[in-house]
């Protein structure tokens, strides 16, 4: 298993350079001179030549972006435009907050997924199964902007429950979370009856039955378990796209998070924050991919790793 961790890590570091020298390029390859485009409108002369030698534009390209690299290590992701303090320090403010945005609003979509897929499972085709997928299927296909609209024009505006912008209160995280929920729920949901559906159709579920086994040990002992691989990787690639979703919802609500903090560089033309910003999704998908790899030995012993 140790030997797996380390190969997969050192597997990671050409994916990792990769996303690198995209957000890298990204600023060096946009129209106009850059450093003219994070000077504003009518810089100074020794503004501009300040700004390219900060960021080494003099410099051929290979030689910036080992600058960049090495700026990037040492946690230098330059200095934000729009407020004039360290990317880093702007990061680290926003991080935590989207990390409890998604931690919060992941536990949520794997509860109510894995309850909703696991008894549609056993009903198929019924009442119960049928609403739980229609649901489902509108749950995939609203846009999270117009959920979180809807959920603080109810919630917020028209009942007064649950603060619509902001944060500093648990109350604060309900509706964005609810938001970030509506479309990896049903995903989750929909995986999950697929799953045990195939599951307790295979011949060691009829000989369980056959002994006389009750329904919830068939179901939660032997089924779920066996049934968890494909929820697992959903369950990682459904996190990767609440990150992404939550650069949506985070604008909505007016969320502090990195997502908003992305949306905001974009409309200033802050380019060391927006490399920052899109460096850190970068390494925080690299991560989920190596978890959710680990994860699978924990859930099915027939894994095995060489």
């Amino acid at each position: 298993m140790l030997r797996y961790v380390l190969r997969r890590i050192l597997m990671t570091i050409p994916t990792i350079l990769v996303a690198s020298a995209i957000v890298f390029l990204m600023l060096r390859f946009i129209p106009g001179d850059p450093a003219l485009l994070m000077a504003g409108e009518d810089p100074k002369p020794e503004v501009i030549q300040a700004l390219r030698r900060q960021w080494g534009l003099e410099e051929p390209l290979p030689v910036q972006y080992l600058m960049f690299m090495r700026n990037v290590v040492e946690g230098n992701f330059g200095t934000s435009i729009r407020s004039g303090l360290p990317v880093s320090f702007e990061i680290s403010l926003r991080l935590p907050h989207t990390i409890v945005l998604s931690v919060v609003a992941m536990t949520l979509s794997i509860v109510i997924g894995l309850l909703v897929g696991i008894v549609s499972s056993t009903r198929p085709y019924s009442l119960v199964d049928n609403v739980s997928m229609f649901f489902a299927l509108v749950g995939v296909s609203a846009p999270a902007f117009w959920t979180g609209l809807m959920l603080m024009w109810v919630f917020a505006v028209k009942l007064g429950w649950l603060p619509a912008v902001g944060v500093g209160t648990p109350a604060h995280l309900v509706l964005p979370s609810i938001a970030l929920t509506g479309f990896t729920t049903p995903v989750l949901a929909r995986q999950t009856r697929s799953s045990m559906l195939e599951v307790l159709r295979q011949d060691y579920i009829r000989t369980a039955r056959s002994k006389g086994l009750s329904e919830r040990a068939i179901v939660y002992g032997h089924s779920f378990r066996n049934a968890l691989i494909p929820v697992i990787t959903v369950a990682g690639i459904s996190f990767g796209r609440l990150l992404g979703g939550s650069i949506v919802t985070e604008t909505v609500f007016a969320y502090p998070g990195i997502g908003k903090m992305l949306i905001d560089g974009i409309f200033a033309r802050d380019y060391p924050i927006i490399q920052g910003a899109v460096l850190v999704y970068a390494l925080v998908f690299t991560f989920l991919n190596l978890l959710v790899d680990m994860t699978y030995a924990y859930v099915d012993p027939r894994i095995h790793y060489e």
